[in-house]
């Protein structure tokens, strides 16, 4: 199998550090770029050309929805999981509509995350069990 390259969009910088620590102690995946802002990875998105895109949902300027929105209208293949510490019925409604393939709580064990990885790399959808539990 080849490297799943991985991108990440969070506006702070230490979750950063720790989901590229955290990601690439694992076997098969390689975190390629990361990003603090939203329309910085759009505009290198093409360049890039991550198989997986992590997003954050609360960030200034452009929010993870709206950067997703845009991200899925130019290139409607790509894979967006969204991170978040909020697990809220809105949020999972709204990622639905926008084509989001996946959602982990930045509470999760990093197994839940690597595994909602590999499902929405393989073609799959991973909400777990948020769907049910979001308030």
């Amino acid at each position: 199998m080849k490297n799943i390259r991985i991108i990440i969009v969070d506006d702070h910088e230490m979750v950063i550090q720790g989901l590229v620590a955290l990601i690439s102690a694992n076997p098969g995946f390689n975190v390629v770029k990361t990003y603090t802002s939203g329309l910085d990875a759009i505009d290198e998105l093409e360049e890039v050309d991550p198989d997986i895109i992590l997003m954050d949902i609360n960030m200034p300027v452009i929010n993870g929805f709206e950067t997703s929105n845009r991200i899925l209208s130019m290139h409607p293949t790509k894979r967006i999981i969204m991170l978040s510490m909020e697990v809220k019925k809105p949020y999972m409604k709204k990622a639905l509509e926008t084509g989001i393939k996946g959602f982990v709580s930045k509470g999760a064990d990093i197994s839940e995350l690597i595994q909602t990885i590999k499902t929405v790399y393989s073609g799959g959808m991973s909400f777990n069990d948020y769907l049910q539990i979001a308030d």
